[in-house]
């Protein structure tokens, strides 16, 4: 490590007219302060200390009134100081040990390269002619705000830990590439991100790869929509075929997000069915028990009453048999006839509802038949294979019979009561009759 000598100083400036371009990079120096010795510092236009041991921005830069250019980076810096130079240009300070930038008073300047510190604060900056600045590669949650930079075109804060870009919104008139990769800003903020670069009427770069939000389904399309003049998005140029393919992969998503959604809906529907089809069961199923006891309690009761009365009747039986004089008032006859009346009304109404079980069962296989082929088809099918159930059939008076298929001649159509079973065949012929199509039986 080294100060500056005045051979290190002769071998490494050029003077240009009246202006000095000094070139000191990668020449392990620690301090410039003593620059002064060897040229006029005011007449200094380029300064370039690239790659040294620097630890501050000394004093004598302050001075350089005329200084366009000034790279101070690879350096060991800490803190930004002693730039109040009206008509500095470029500064570049990327790759020291930056924690905060303050408010800086360069009025003039047009590129501004911080990457690679450790920055976690921007002040509010007030630089009017500010055009590119790069904060890349720091520690930044939050953008500082630019609404006083109304020329910048490019913003370069990629690597950093930022969340948003509100701060962008409507500031920027002139943004024209906006490089956001490997941030914090997370899926749910998407519409917020569409509103903001709607509201940038330059933009046509942009760039979200490497966070959250650039895997949100449809992204790239999205972003389109809301900024139709985007050339790029995430380094990729937006040819018309890249434009035409991620409008027919936004379909195709669409497609598919709404064919999941529906098998979505058509599972919990069916969830939900089968969830009502058990309570239901449920229910049926307690009312059946309930039922049943109820029933068991009453049979019960019955079948006392039962054995008691046939306990009454062997009495008499008894008492008959032994010719015993048999007294029997009035209540009794009548409990008797009650309990007769009684038996023969349970016994009917058993016939009646297995004769009506045995109807619908009949009618349902009669539907079944005739739903699945011709009627006449049907007909001598069952008078042939189902004897039973013809007999049913012809007991009925039905209206009319449907008209045959077209392949069937209508005019050939016989009466159902022609149709007759083997065993009601004998010597008897069919009759026929021909109403329009229609037969009545």
């Amino acid at each position: 490590m080294s100060k500056l000598t005045k051979a290190v100083f002769e071998r490494n400036y050029i003077l240009k007219g009246d202006y000095y371009i000094i070139d000191l990079n990668t020449r392990n120096l620690v301090s410039i302060k003593n620059i002064d010795q060897y040229c006029r510092v005011d007449k200094i236009q380029e300064m370039i200390l690239e790659q040294n041991s620097l630890s501050q921005i000394e004093d004598v830069i302050r001075h350089m009134i005329q200084l366009k250019l000034l790279e101070l980076q690879l350096n060991q810096i800490q803190i930004i100081e002693n730039l109040e130079l009206p008509n500095l240009e470029q500064l570049n300070l990327n790759t020291n040990f930056i924690k905060e930038v303050p408010q800086l008073q360069l009025p003039r300047l047009k590129v501004l390269n911080l990457s690679f510190n450790k920055i976690t604060y921007v002040a509010d900056q007030n630089l009017p002619s500010l055009e590119q600045l790069n904060l890349s590669g720091n520690q930044l949650i939050y953008l500082p705000k630019l609404n006083q930079s109304p020329r910048l075109r490019v913003l370069d804060v990629q690597k950093n830990n930022l969340i948003s870009i509100t701060r962008l919104m409507g500031t920027c008139q002139y943004l024209q590439d906006l490089k956001m990769g490997y941030n914090q800003v997370p899926g749910e903020y998407i519409d917020e991100l569409c509103a903001v670069i709607q509201t940038l009427p330059s933009l046509d770069k942009i760039d979200f790869k490497g966070n959250p939000v650039s895997q949100v389904n449809g992204y790239e399309i999205r972003l389109l929509k809301a900024k139709p003049g985007l050339k790029y998005i995430d380094n990729i140029h937006l040819s018309e075929n890249i434009i035409q393919n991620l409008q027919n992969m936004d379909k195709t998503r669409t497609f598919n997000e709404l064919v999941e959604l529906t098998k979505e809906q058509y599972y919990k529907w069916i969830q939900e069915r089968e969830e009502v089809r058990r309570v239901m069961q449920k229910q049926l199923n307690q009312q059946k028990l309930r039922l049943d006891f109820q029933f068991e309690d009453k049979e019960e009761d019955n079948i006392e009453e039962m054995k008691e009365f046939f306990e009454f009747i062997k009495e008499i039986e008894a008492k008959k048999k032994k010719g015993e004089k048999i007294n029997m008032d009035d209540q009794n006859i009548q409990l008797w006839r009650q309990r007769l009346q009684q038996s023969e009304n349970q016994r009917i109404q058993a016939q009646q509802l297995v004769r009506q079980q045995q109807i619908k069962n009949n009618e349902q296989q009669i539907n079944n038949y005739i739903s699945t082929k011709t009627m006449m088809q049907k007909l001598f099918e069952i008078a042939i294979n189902e004897p039973e159930m013809w007999k049913e059939i012809k007991r009925k008076e039905l209206v009319q019979i449907p008209q045959e298929q077209s392949d069937e001649p209508s005019s050939g159509m016989r009466s159902m009561n022609s149709i007759e079973t083997p065993q009601e065949s004998g010597s008897r012929s069919g009759n026929y009759s021909v109403r329009s199509g229609k037969s009545r039986f």
